[in-house]
């Protein structure tokens, strides 16, 4: 079959899994694993372009091999039911008669049959109809037909021509093994060994490689065992290397046979990283939130703004070439009491380990709550500016300001007008940070910053709080 993976028909795999016998919700499971909505292009790690699929399989899934053969199983069952009917006759094996029709193996088919015109229509037939269902097409460059040796000439030209496939050549091979014996044993034995080298024996350090520099000694002894076993060397036996091994590793357009030595490999896959290092390794292209970093893509806390803008990104945690295990994240949470005549709004700093490092108060002339929790984090954020707290991270239960806070420069103007103001002046403050991000959180997880404000307007003491005079019983909960 001609891009057999490629042109499967979802609708038909389907069909053919509930003629099986299947149902939902495995039959659901199956269509979600299959249809794919957006195919993205990628040139150098960076895309190119994207479509939308409306067929086939995707290549290397383990699911893909399984749902072919069951879909191949219609191809299957048309052949048999034609036997059954006696319009084919297959071939016959044994002393019972066993009749063969066809051997399947994933796209590749054998089929037998009498030579005549009459059968090989059957056959065009099935075929015909199996890739109408399936949205398939018969690769006839591929494809050949062998004829026995009682068939006379001039009826083997005809049905080649009528199936439109050309006649099998002496040394045609099925899977890799010729299908006829040769006299040429050691011609034979030879493309055997290259298949396995290349197949097998290149491949078994790929996965190290792939990541690691292997040290030249390894590579060497790997490359020895390849060759050993390519000119039929053992411990107690060694033959004449006729040609160098670094020769069979040449391009077969250079007189070689295509063979790789491990060190080269190695050096490839090293190349790929090298080369995403060239591209983003510095990490200022890629974002700890937009990019695939969180476990189960839980984007949170939310960032500040796109990763476009040197906001969270990679390089923010690399110090030297190496992680920098220690930012120095510092929480903020803040909020805001208003009471008949007067408001105010407080902000409490954490550490990484939850303890209380710093604490500060704020007289306020809003009566507008929205407003008045961005002007607590505007105090925040000047307070944090002058202990020397360079990340910050803000929370607040309120969502709209958490929301306001976190809109472009370009989209200020689209919030409120009571607020623009306030966004503006805390975008203002903001920058004498190094890195912060806001997160809302519910009320009662940040009850410690309102009882602080409650305190405030209660006491009428504001500015930063010494924390060894304050209540403790109030940072309870």
């Amino acid at each position: 079959m001609e891009k057999a993976y490629d042109k499967m028909d979802w609708e038909f795999i389907l069909t053919v899994l509930q003629r099986l016998g299947f149902t939902a919700p495995f039959t659901n499971w199956i269509k979600a694993c299959i249809k794919v909505k957006e195919i993205k292009l990628l040139l150098n790690g960076s895309i190119a372009g994207k479509f939308k699929p409306e067929r086939g399989l995707r290549q290397g899934d383990p699911l893909s091999p399984s749902l072919f053969i069951l879909a191949a199983e219609a191809l299957s069952r048309l052949l048999i039911q034609q036997e059954s009917r006696g319009r084919l006759k297959g071939f016959q094996l044994g002393r019972n008669n066993l009749s063969i029709s066809h051997l399947m193996f994933a796209d590749n088919i054998i089929l037998f049959g009498q030579a005549s015109i009459k059968e090989a229509k059957i056959i065009l037939e099935c075929l015909n109809k199996y890739c109408t269902w399936l949205g398939q097409s018969i690769n006839f460059q591929k494809s050949s037909i062998l004829f026995t040796r009682g068939v006379t000439r001039s009826k083997s030209h005809t049905i080649s021509q009528f199936l439109g496939m050309k006649k099998m050549a002496d040394n045609a091979a099925y899977l890799g093994l010729p299908l006829f014996r040769s006299t040429e044993r050691i011609k034979d034995n030879n493309a055997g060994k290259m298949c396995l080298i290349k197949s097998v024996g290149s491949t078994v350090s790929n996965y190290v490689a792939s990541s690691d520099v292997i040290p030249i000694t390894i590579a060497k002894k790997v490359d020895k065992a390849l060759r050993d076993f390519w000119w039929g060397d053992s411990i107690g036996k060694r033959k004449m290397h006729s040609i160098a091994w670094e020769v069979l590793c040449r391009p077969k357009v250079c007189g070689g046979l295509g063979f790789r030595t491990t060190e080269a490999t190695n050096t490839a896959f090293l190349m790929k990283w090298a080369w995403k290092i060239l591209e983003n390794g510095d990490g200022k292209a890629t974002s700890i939130w937009f990019h695939p970093w969180v476990p189960n893509g839980t984007l949170q806390p939310q960032p500040r703004m796109d990763a476009s803008v040197n906001i969270s990104l990679v390089s923010n945690f690399i110090s030297n070439n190496h992680w920098d295990e220690d930012m120095g994240w510092v929480n903020c949470s803040t909020d805001v009491a208003i009471d008949d005549n007067t408001s105010a709004g407080a902000g409490v700093f954490w550490n990484e380990e939850g303890n209380i490092i710093g604490m500060f108060t704020i007289r306020l002339n809003y009566c507008d709550p929205l407003t008045g929790e961005i002007a607590a984090l505007i105090y925040g954020a000047e307070v944090a500016a002058n202990l020397h707290f360079n990340n910050v991270i803000f929370h607040n239960d309120s969502s709209s300001a958490i929301t306001a806070i976190l809109c472009a420069d370009n989209k200020i103007q689209m919030l409120h007008h009571n607020v623009q103001d306030v966004v503006r002046k805390f975008k203002n403050s903001s920058n004498a940070l190094s890195l912060w991000e806001a997160l809302w959180i519910p009320r009662g997880l940040n009850g410690v910053a309102h009882r602080v404000a409650r305190w405030a307007i209660n006491s009428q003491l504001f500015g930063c709080v010494n924390l060894s005079d304050f209540d403790g019983s109030l940072l309870i909960g």
